[in-house]
């Protein structure tokens, strides 16, 4: 009787535990270089002293609350979701998907996270693609994350993406939430339910996701993409400077893969890959020659033309 009281006690506690964000160090842009250092993930941190840096990343379950803005705006996408910082209400007889940050209720119809800043743009790019997504806030000036810039940042990049006429009609807003009609489940049955022919494990992670970039949500809406649709994308501006370097250093430390310096019958191709941009501005910090521009550029590309420079 005891042990099965202890045992219960355990699992309460286990239930009610806050899901610490994971770090893949190798990502980190810290452990790509030593020119200048990141502090996004310290900086956009609530809670003072839950992530320190000494020579690698650390967050401490102790202090930290679970919110995972580190992960939503990580400019490498080095520090990771944990699964079940997400919950999910199935509600399939809206064919709006909610999502909407915690402070707006927890049994409403939806994805529920912390804050929408938990998740970073690529996520809501994907979801509005599989059909329209209404992204709901409350006042961020009563909650202590005060996130509401990054919110804002988020939007704007979906406009970009999306332009005018297609944000507006992918991007809706709501200011209350449905109740849900069917009992909890995880996000991927969400997304399921939004491709009946398809499973939920299909849907959220499709065989190629993985190959078509370092980061999880950027490789899925990568493969969501149609071949010849332009969309816009924020990218850095590679000045006539830029000559591709010997020593490639650019392309080498990139963690997107976006950069490639080829060398073929006595010519060097510089090739800037705007749909892997991932803007962390890591090729403008190591340039020995500063040829990379101040101020990220918007490029309307596809996936057929996803290229912003090829310089021979």
């Amino acid at each position: 009787m005891i042990n099965r009281f202890i045992f219960s006690l355990a699992m309460d506690s286990i239930k009610k535990a806050v899901p610490v964000p994971k770090v893949d160090y190798e990502r980190c842009l810290n452990r790509r270089q030593k020119w200048q250092e990141c502090t996004t993930c310290r900086d956009v941190c609530p809670k003072e002293g839950a992530i320190t840096y000494n020579k690698q990343i650390s967050i401490d379950p102790n202090l930290c609350n679970g919110c995972h803005l580190c992960h939503g705006l990580c400019p490498t996408h080095c520090i990771l979701q944990q699964s079940s910082f997400i919950r999910g209400n199935d509600a399939s007889d809206h064919d709006t998907l909610m999502i909407y940050c915690r402070p707006c209720g927890t049994d409403a119809a939806g994805i529920n996270i912390p804050c929408v800043a938990s998740l970073p743009w690529e996520f809501y790019a994907y979801s509005s693609y599989r059909g329209p997504i209404s992204i709901m806030t409350q006042d961020c000036s009563q909650c202590g994350l005060d996130a509401n810039k990054y919110i804002q940042d988020i939007h704007q990049r979906l406009r970009l993406f999306w332009g005018d006429d297609g944000y507006n009609a992918k991007i809706l807003c709501h200011t209350k939430a449905p109740d849900a009609h069917y009992s909890r489940r995880e996000m991927f049955g969400l997304f399921a339910g939004r491709a009946k022919a398809k499973t939920a494990v299909d849907v959220m992670m499709p065989e190629d996701a993985s190959q078509s970039h370092p980061s999880l949500y950027r490789g899925l809406l990568l493969n969501a993409l149609e071949e010849d649709a332009v969309h816009g994308w924020l990218t850095w501006e590679f000045g006539q400077a830029c000559h591709g370097c010997s020593s490639k250093v650019c392309e080498k430390l990139c963690p997107s893969g976006a950069i490639k310096i080829e060398d073929e019958d006595a010519q060097r191709t510089i090739t800037h890959n705007v749909l892997l941009c991932i803007g962390c501005r890591l090729c403008k910090t190591i340039c020995p020659r500063k040829s990379i521009g101040d101020e990220q550029i918007v490029h309307m590309a596809s996936k057929a033309q996803p290229i912003a420079l090829n310089v021979v």
